[in-house]
């Protein structure tokens, strides 16, 4: 087969199929019906990751449930610092005054870790949504628009790495 024709077929795998990328690396688990997967690297490739969408309605305990089996299947342990604890894998409210509209933002972060303790996952699950300054009533239940980021980086104790920046970077891809 000439060169040419494997660069074709490869690029017609990836267009069409970019979830076949993925499911051969086993290095990002993605949710059944995912849209508009990013794939995406951080600090020079320190922190690798995936940004991707999916029409399911809120609370998304079907995606949390995907993920525990998938990170189970792999080795991962959940984890999470002690300082965190009570907001892990919790729906947290806020409003994102850093977007434009400044949304109202619902969010759940989960942590694993593999045993050896050297690579840390992070998944975030989001909702944003809106609220007119008429209508005090917002039904979350509505959206159906969850975003779905899953990052792999170095395991570090907090304070070692500047935990303030990673949470920007991560709250700057979803």
């Amino acid at each position: 087969m000439m060169k040419g024709s494997k660069i074709i077929i490869i690029t017609f795998i990836l267009l069409f199929f970019p979830s076949f990328l993925f499911a051969v690396s086993n290095q990002f688990p993605i949710y059944p019906g995912a849209k508009g997967i990013k794939e995406y690297s951080l600090k020079d490739g320190l922190i690798k990751g995936i940004f991707y969408k999916v029409k399911i309605p809120y609370p998304a305990k079907e995606v949390l449930d995907f993920y525990e089996k998938e990170m189970k299947k792999m080795g991962y342990i959940p984890f999470v610092e002690e300082d965190l604890k009570y907001a892990d894998r919790t729906w947290q409210t806020f409003q994102d005054t850093t977007k434009r509209g400044s949304p109202y933002v619902n969010q759940l972060i989960a942590y694993w870790v593999n045993p050896q303790k050297t690579k840390r996952v992070v998944l975030g699950l989001r909702y944003c949504y809106y609220v007119k300054p008429n209508n005090s009533k917002v039904v979350l239940g509505y959206n159906d628009d969850l975003e779905v980021t899953f990052q792999i980086m170095p395991f570090e104790k907090r304070g070692r790495m500047k935990w303030e920046e990673l949470g920007r970077l991560f709250l700057l891809r979803i």
